[in-house]
């Protein structure tokens, strides 16, 4: 029986790949795949390294094709698949780390946050509005526990006193905003970083001067959190948003002064409320930082 065919359309009898309805691309970089902006070729092949497809995104470099390894944020897409190369969690957002790239995501290996995200009490902002657990819920989780405050140093001493992590990146701590020279600094950092465990203390600094002990965070504008004293009793606030998280009394008159901690034996939301649980730490070299509070004699 004869296999011939009866019409005489072949562009090359002797290559059984060339024939009627095949398209070749050019192949430059001879990875395998063809050019996705070439010409197509059909039937026969002009040069013998011409392929049948044109999968591949950049003709000039052989790393570069389908399969290829993609490494995320470089900007180049690797492998080929179209894939937005900020967006490594595909939620629609791209990062927001990258300068020149327009991003909102501010965790790009989770697909659950992003700004339509959903804030929930976890430790971490999961809606990108680069805050941290600003829910009702807060209220009363977080007390101010030591605090100094100085033209040449300055920090805040936190607790978690509530039984679940909380983040406080994008919280602020000052003077309440809705009286007249109301002053809050915001603590910089965002997700994990600024994640607090039940029961752990967790120090915010001045980041202007580096952290010699404990877990640190800055505030958003380094060198800018000084908070001055004014001459009358007023109440100090730790914010997530308009929520207030905790309230204090200022115990010391007088601007840019005040090195103070709770009682050991008073480190609850209410404890810290009362000015006679409060005194002056053992040293006064900022060793405190980060460690126990001792017990207010």
């Amino acid at each position: 029986m004869s296999s011939a065919a009866d019409d005489d359309t072949d562009c090359d009898d002797t290559d059984p790949d060339e024939k009627p309805g095949t398209q070749w691309y050019q192949d430059a970089d001879r990875d395998g795949y063809g050019n996705v902006d070439g010409a197509a070729h059909a039937c026969e092949r002009i040069e013998p390294t011409d392929v049948s497809n044109n999968d591949d995104c950049n003709d000039d470099d052989s790393s570069i094709r389908p399969g290829g390894e993609d490494t995320w944020y470089d900007g180049i897409d690797g492998n080929c698949d179209g894939a937005n190369d900020f967006d490594q969690d595909g939620d629609g957002y791209a990062h927001n780390g990258f300068d020149g790239i327009d991003g909102l995501d501010c965790d790009d290996e989770d697909a659950e946050v992003n700004p339509d995200g959903v804030e929930v009490m976890d430790g971490s902002d999961n809606d990108c509005d680069g805050m941290c657990d600003n829910l009702p819920d807060a209220a009363g989780r977080v007390m101010v526990t030591e605090y100094n405050v100085s033209s040449g140093q300055t920090w805040i001493e936190l607790k978690n006193v509530g039984d679940k992590p909380i983040g406080v990146c994008g919280w602020s701590y000052g003077i309440d905003p809705s009286g007249s020279g109301g002053y809050q600094a915001t603590f910089a950092g965002r997700g994990m970083e600024t994640r607090i465990e039940p029961g752990e203390l967790f120090v915010v600094d001045d980041s202007s001067r580096p952290p010699t002990v404990g877990r640190y965070i800055g505030v958003a504008e380094p060198g800018s959190f000084y908070l001055a004293f004014p001459r009358r009793t007023v109440d100090f606030q730790l914010r997530a948003g308009e929520i207030i998280v905790d309230q204090h009394p200022e115990t010391l008159f007088g601007q840019y002064r005040g090195y103070l901690q709770v009682s050991a034996d008073s480190l609850s939301i209410a404890g810290n409320d009362d000015p006679s649980h409060w005194c002056r730490p053992s040293a006064l070299d900022g060793s405190t930082r980060n460690v126990a509070n001792r017990v207010c004699e």
